[in-house]
């Protein structure tokens, strides 16, 4: 036998040992795993702030829930027709989930659209949801990815979707009856510093202090005790969006 074919034969056993041995540990040892990182994108994380501020009093929030822990698929005859409708939902999720605070019952799904919406495929996702919501009698509520909300805008938007504005009305106590709110008039910040020898910059750093208003990522939103004493936010008009106040409701002119 030649001294080549020698070195041949050795050398084939000694890449079969390898290839072996590699087998044998990949087959005995657990896979191994890292952790991805935030459960939330940095705007879905910023738009849980939003929610929880704007309904937490109403409902318990829930994040990235799977799609089949919400919605069943049908019983049906044919196997392969219930796997297949049971396939489109398994690797799917919703944003965010609201449920009945004692009950636990899932009362609303919502959907937080941001660019990557734009696509076909993605197009195609939001309308079998939107579809398979409807179907189920789910209410479904989307919201477009934005650098700041308003936290009545959203709250109202969650509240009438779920018919459930009847409920809001009643979460805290209110400093005055809802008769009173509606017939008072209403001053924008501006008036009112100006008229009490005030920057309106200054005037909506004390209403964040007295908790009327908050600053989420540099924009000021009204809380919940700002709605309850007859804050108001206008979105649309002749002007930029601002705020309007009961004079007598504004914890700076109460004693006054």
């Amino acid at each position: 036998m030649s001294l080549t074919l020698i070195v041949f034969i050795i050398a084939v056993f000694v890449f079969i040992a390898i290839a072996l041995s590699g087998i044998e540990k990949t087959g005995s040892g657990s896979p191994d795993y890292t952790k991805i990182g935030p459960l939330f994108t940095p705007a879905e994380r910023s738009f849980l702030g939003v929610l929880e501020q704007a309904i937490s009093n109403n409902y318990r929030i829930y994040g990235k829930v799977r799609v089949a822990d919400v919605l069943k698929t049908k019983a049906t005859k044919q196997r392969s027709s219930w796997q297949t409708a049971f396939n489109k939902i398994a690797a799917k999720h919703f944003d965010f989930v609201l449920c009945n605070m004692s009950t636990m019952e899932v009362i609303c799904v919502i959907e937080l659209d941001d660019k990557s919406h734009n696509s076909k495929r993605a197009q195609e996702r939001d309308l079998f949801l939107n579809n398979a919501c409807q179907g189920a009698d789910l209410k479904l509520v989307r919201f477009k990815a934005q650098k700041s909300y308003q936290i009545e805008a959203v709250r109202n938007a969650i509240l009438e979707a779920t018919n459930s504005l009847s409920v809001s009305e009643d979460v805290g106590t209110p400093t005055c009856n809802k008769l009173e709110l509606i017939n008072s008039e209403r001053l924008t910040s501006s008036k009112l510093a100006k008229k009490h020898g005030l920057k309106t910059s200054e005037f909506l750093d004390k209403m964040v202090e007295y908790g009327y208003l908050t600053e989420i990522n540099g924009t000021h939103q009204l809380t919940e005790k700002g709605l309850r004493n007859g804050g108001e936010f206008i979105e649309k008009g002749r002007y930029p969006a601002h705020f309007k106040w009961i004079e007598e409701n504004v914890p700076l002119f109460k004693m006054k």
